[in-house]
């Protein structure tokens, strides 16, 4: 009979190896496979008896790590995917629309890019611990906005953040802010005799590229301090000129606000703070001077240089998490400072 020395007779080889066993007959010799044509059964060793693979073995192994391999490429992709969009919607406060008061924090923020979630999570720390749900309806335009009144207290610091939906909606904390609440005794405005002649309580100018977030500072001061207002963008009074407008503003409000930014530039812009610093601090006697200098507030939006004539008055910062108990302050400052001192520079907004 013809012997196929191949995987199936490897046991038979290597049983007799071990136990030094011998077939009963001699010259045994090996038909196939090919490669073992006419070799002595007794001769070969047992790692020569293999089977090849089947034609289809190699192919289909191909398949199946192909397989394995794009299945692997599509896990990871779909975890990045899901992990980029989680990193997505990480919510981020409006750098304008967070302000504190004696009694409450309107805050406000936003989703830069994925879908808005069904709620946020506002956690309040500092003067309350405070664990809010906010639901959808809050959000208009894509700006969430919200305020939180129970439990505030007149100057204290609170730490905010806000946490993207919950359960399986779950998403990302924005950075912490800090806030400090406005001191309740700068929230009345004395209408003294020298005041009468006031019709405003502030006017706001700045460069034109700032107008949105002038406004902004000006509906802020309106609506949640009680304060009336004006800008040059908004409340000048057609058939004046620009000059007559700008003089009648700075006569008729009790504080100027001058905001400061990277685009205060050109000529109009320079006019008028030159022209408002000139009214306000380029009187006679001291008296009078420091009653015109505390009329006067450098408000900057980033950081930037002041102008020369600005240089001794005292800068309020937006980022100063002092900001607006500061601004509010400032409406009953009796006192001009200089700005000698280091600018507290915890960020109201990171």
């Amino acid at each position: 009979n013809p012997w196929k020395c191949d995987c199936r007779l490897r046991w038979l080889k290597a049983d007799m190896d071990k136990h030094n066993n011998k077939l009963p007959f001699r010259n045994v010799k090996c038909r196939s496979p090919s490669r073992l044509n006419g070799q002595l059964f007794e001769n070969l060793k047992p790692k020569t008896f293999d089977c090849p693979f089947p034609f289809w073995a190699k192919p289909a192994i191909g398949v199946c790590i192909g397989v394995f391999i794009l299945v692997d490429i599509i896990v990871v992709l779909c975890w990045w995917t899901r992990k980029r969009n989680y990193l997505k919607r990480k919510p981020v406060f409006c750098k304008d629309g967070c302000i504190p008061t004696d009694s409450s924090l309107v805050l406000e923020w936003t989703f830069t890019e994925g879908p808005h979630p069904t709620t946020c999570v506002v956690h309040i720390t500092g003067g309350i611990v405070k664990t809010l749900t906010v639901p959808s309806e809050h959000c208009v335009d894509g700006i969430w906005t919200f305020a939180v009144s129970e439990g505030i207290t007149c100057n204290t610091e609170y730490n905010i953040r806000v946490s993207c939906g919950s359960g399986g909606d779950k998403g990302p904390s924005s950075d912490p802010i800090s806030l400090v609440t406005v001191n309740t005794g700068f929230l009345r405005i004395d209408q003294e005799e020298n005041d009468a002649q006031y019709v405003r309580d502030f006017w706001i100018i700045g460069h034109k590229d700032d107008q949105d977030r002038i406004g902004k500072l000006c509906r802020s001061l309106e609506n949640h301090h009680n304060l009336t207002g004006g800008t040059e963008y908004r409340d000048y009074e057609g058939g004046e000129s620009v000059y007559d407008n700008l003089e009648n503003a700075i006569s008729t409000s009790k504080i100027v606000i001058v905001v400061l930014s990277n685009n205060t530039k050109g000529r109009w812009i320079k006019y008028q703070i030159e022209t408002i610093h000139h009214c306000l601090t380029g009187i006679g006697d001291e008296t009078e001077e420091i009653e015109s200098c505390h009329r006067l507030i450098p408000v900057r939006l980033t950081r930037c240089t002041k102008p020369h004539c600005l240089r001794t008055l005292t800068t309020l910062d937006v980022w100063n998490k002092y900001f607006w108990r500061n601004l509010v302050a400032a409406f009953h400052k009796e006192d001009c400072i200089e700005d000698t001192r280091v600018a507290e520079t915890a960020p109201l907004v990171v």
